[in-house]
């Protein structure tokens, strides 16, 4: 009863010429035809109900037989929607429809084309099958054999003519002995837009459509067929218009008892809509969305395409100098459109034959043939010049200033990741110099970038294992020689480079984050020793600890301060927080509600390196802090520069009128000491009375 019923059903998909031919003959007229169809075919009802699978569906897609399941649980579920409506206008149109949808094929996702071709008995419209083509799938284990295709090309010519007509698909069998097609189907008008007729005439051989820039690729391919091998290969042809198509053929070769090419079968399909949608796929995928620029991947793709050709070329690698200060001030949006007119003026140069891309945030990289070194100078020399110009971005004329750091081939590598790694580590090197520069990869940039990553790595660990240590040196009274305070100033005790000096590690310690658990240690230690002092009867002064800018605005510093200051029982007199003038830079109102907060709770706030940020002396009265220190640089020429020294004594004047502390920090000889005492100034730091000593050396002082 079973297969009655199943029968029974089936004999509404495949309609028959022949009044003489049974329904079984019918199902098996269907099965001949798709059973070793090398793509997925599904027959389905009116409902959607699939109600038989040929072999490769079972094979590519799970498929069971005698399991009438709904054809979308083949689909995900965001295009189950779509195929569905693909599947009702089938029916509801007569007319074949066609689409590109994501499926599910053997637990993964994958992108293929569905065909839906209705399926007539007389006038009526019973159902639909469905193929599911599955681009560059190759089903080596479903092979049409050429008895078979001709068998089934038989059957279709005898008793399924409409259904041949009706597939979505070209089918065509060429007799390589007569040199002529001795079956080419309605669907080769469709895709080639040219009569059937004229390649059985040899009006037109398929040669002549085939793009004339694949043609040598096919040709290729073509000649694998006298060996007996099946090829399935994508190209272009080119339609009456002059447009082009993609389409996919798949050809089957027939060889005689002699090893002889005497026939060829074959299926082409259209795929030009899924090469359009896979070219936007990847053109999204290898470029940057911002400024439109090929990203890294493309980029090292390119170089290893010069690589091979051994031709000499540079590697420019640009960052943007202080964008980090950009985007703070003009915010995500002004400063992205920044970057936008940065691409566009570096497109200037894909004129000129180099390949220019976005690595990452402000990083750009071009590159640039050359036959030597002193070209690619040249060459970056001209890339800072397109860049200097002002930018306008919004109502703000912003100038820009960057660095390049550059490699060439084959001097500075061999491998395209070499290469990259040396013009950045070139680009560091610049920026470490204070930006706005071009440097040359030398081997001696390698190895201060390699000491970058080592010191990188072993910041954390650094914390882990206690390798920090403090030194403290005295603030002093000029007049007394009283020492009046003491800075407490953080090194690394590395186990293999020995002691390191903040400048070595702090830069890197910020752009990681670790500087706000190292800043946390440091404040935390000081006031450990302050109460170590104490409990041991020294005479304590006055600790200053410097606070990174982003330490200073996280929310919980207040109370990380007092709560540790009434942990120890330290007084909070006894603690100074140096901060600098890029903390007001980043909030000035958030600052100053700090400032007054901890100021009212008894904690001194000094200025630090004042004179080298964007203040000048008109916003003294602004800041609310305790103590001005005048930056080393200023007093470093003293007595050289006639200019420092004015400056030097309108600070110390002007400071002494709005009842702040000015401490001159550098004090290096007896000269820069006097000049000092005369002008008034009542503290100074330096080398003049001590350079930062270590614990047990400073406790003499005390």
């Amino acid at each position: 009863m079973e297969n009655r019923k199943k029968s029974s059903r089936f004999f509404s998909f495949v309609p028959s010429k022949d009044p003489g031919h049974t329904q079984l003959d019918n199902i098996d007229s269907f099965k001949a035809i798709y059973n070793d169809y090398p793509d997925a075919a599904f027959l389905i009802d009116k409902e959607g109900k699939i109600i038989y699978g040929n072999e490769a569906s079972q094979i590519l897609f799970g498929y069971m037989e005698d399991t009438e399941e709904p054809f979308t649980n083949y689909f995900i579920h965001n295009d189950r929607d779509s195929i569905k409506m693909c599947f009702q206008r089938t029916i509801m149109e007569g007319k074949a429809q066609r689409g590109s949808f994501f499926g599910i094929q053997t637990g993964q996702i994958v992108d293929f084309q569905a065909t839906f071709t209705p399926a007539f008995n007389g006038n009526n419209i019973l159902g639909a099958y469905l193929i599911l083509y599955v681009p560059e799938q190759h089903t080596a284990s479903i092979e049409f054999q050429y008895d078979e295709l001709q068998r089934e090309l038989s059957e279709l010519q005898e008793r399924g003519n409409m259904i041949l007509e009706s597939i979505d698909a070209g089918i065509w069998a060429l007799d390589i002995v007569a040199q002529r097609f001795t079956v080419c189907s309605e669907g080769i008008r469709n895709i080639t837009g040219r009569d059937p007729a004229d390649f059985l005439t040899k009006k037109v051989t398929w040669k002549d459509i085939v793009y004339k820039q694949d043609l040598e690729t096919f040709e290729l391919n073509q000649s694998l067929l006298s060996e007996g091998k099946q090829i399935r290969h994508e190209y272009r042809i080119t339609l009456p218009d002059g447009s082009l198509r993609w389409v996919n053929d798949q050809t089957i070769p027939t060889l005689d008892e002699h090893k002889k090419l005497i026939r060829l079968n074959g299926i082409i399909t259209d795929i030009n809509d899924h090469k359009i949608l896979l070219h936007k796929v990847q053109h999204i995928s290898y470029h940057d969305p911002l400024t439109n620029l090929p990203l890294r991947r493309l980029a090292e793709k390119e170089l290893q395409r010069l690589l091979l050709k051994s031709e000499k070329f540079a590697i420019f690698y640009i960052g943007i100098d202080r964008f980090k200060y950009i985007n703070d001030i003009l915010g995500h949006t002004l400063a992205d459109e920044v970057l936008i007119q940065v691409a566009l003026r570096l497109r200037y140069f894909q004129e000129k034959g180099c390949f220019v891309s976005r690595i990452a945030g402000d990083e750009f990289m071009i590159i640039f043939p050359i036959h030597s070194r002193k070209e690619a100078i040249q060459g970056a020399e001209e890339i800072l010049s397109k860049l200097r110009k002002p930018f306008r971005i919004d109502s703000y004329e912003i100038p820009l200033q960057a660095s390049i750091g550059i490699s060439t081939f084959p001097e500075d590598g061999d491998t395209h990741i070499d290469l990259i790694k040396n013009a950045h580590a070139a680009l560091h090197r610049g920026k470490e110099a204070g930006g706005r520069s071009i440097q040359v990869y030398t081997k001696n940039s390698d190895q201060k970038t390699k000491r970058v990553f080592e010191i990188e790595g072993g910041l954390q660990k650094a914390l882990n294992n206690e390798e920090f240590i403090l030194h403290y040196q005295p603030k002093m009274d000029i007049q007394s020689g009283r020492m009046v305070g003491a800075e407490a100033l953080i090194r690394w005790q590395h186990p293999e480079h020995g002691l390191l000096s903040p400048g070595e590690f702090i830069s890197i310690a910020e752009k990681t984050g670790l500087i706000l658990d190292i800043g946390d240690w440091v404040l935390k230690q000081a006031c450990v020793q302050l109460k170590l002092w104490m409990n041991d009867g020294y005479p304590v002064v006055p600790i200053s600890i410097n606070i990174s800018p982003q330490r200073f605005l996280k929310y919980d510093l207040v109370n990380y301060i007092t709560s540790t200051l009434e942990f120890l029982q330290i007084p909070p007199a006894l603690l100074e927080l140096e901060i600098t003038e890029t903390h007001f830079l980043y909030n000035e109102e958030k600052v100053n509600s700090i400032v007054q907060e901890l100021r009212e709770i008894g904690i001194r706030i000094a200025l630090d390196d004042f004179g080298t940020g964007f203040s000048s002396l008109t916003h003294l009265k602004d800041f609310q802090i305790d103590t001005l220190k005048i930056d080393r640089s200023f007093i470093k020429e003293i007595e050289t520069h006639k200019n420092h020294a004015t400056l030097v004594e309108s600070i110390i004047f002007l400071s002494d009128r709005l009842g702040i502390d000015v401490i001159a920090e550098g004090v290096e000889t007896q000269k820069q000491l006097e000049f000092l005492k005369a002008t008034q100034c009542k503290y100074v730091q330096g080398y003049v009375f001590s350079k930062p000593l270590p614990v047990e050396d400073f406790v003499r002082y005390l």
